[in-house]
């Protein structure tokens, strides 16, 4: 009897590992670009001291480690299925699609104005994070949520990042 060939213990599923890098090759520079769109429009309209005031979780005492978390793992993936949802209930209405990009991204730059006074500059990231959800969903793959929740991700993190590197951000437990 023939020795069976040893098979490994573990295996890397190839198909998943080469559909997480085309969603992080589409996701990555698209989150990276729509955040520094953002930050040079606070910072040529002068208002970078509101935008890091209003973002200064440390003097509100709340806790770092919960705002890290919720803005990198929680409101990407949440506000990205709400705004997958309104998305979705706008197009089946007979929306136009310019017109449901417009409609998704002034509402959620209403919602984040209303925690911050520059909360609006979310516009422009929302506008790239629906167009991402409509047109991966239209593709073979239908990834759009996952390509759209990455692309926020990314841009969280960048600007997470520019938080802690301005010193606006702290640690604070």
């Amino acid at each position: 009897m023939a020795a069976a060939a040893a098979r490994p213990a573990f295996r890397i599923d190839r198909t998943a590992l080469r559909r997480w890098a085309s969603q992080t090759i589409i996701a990555l520079p698209l989150g990276i670009a729509v955040q520094l769109l953002s930050l040079a429009i606070v910072l040529s309209l002068g208002l970078g001291e509101v935008a890091a005031d209003a973002n200064n979780y440390t003097e509100r005492n709340e806790s770092t480690i919960f705002f890290v978390l919720y803005k990198l793992l929680i409101a990407p993936f949440f506000e990205t299925a709400v705004m997958g949802w309104l998305l979705i209930l706008l197009l089946n209405v007979g929306l136009h699609r310019l017109a449901t990009l417009f409609v998704s991204a002034v509402l959620w730059a209403a919602l984040h104005q209303m925690q911050s006074p520059v909360g609006w500059v979310v516009f422009f990231p929302f506008l790239v994070f629906s167009y991402v959800f409509i047109e991966r969903r239209r593709a073979p793959s239908a990834d759009g949520f996952t390509v759209a929740a990455m692309t926020h991700f990314y841009a969280n993190t960048l600007s997470t990042i520019a938080g802690f590197a301005s010193g606006y951000m702290t640690w604070h437990t």
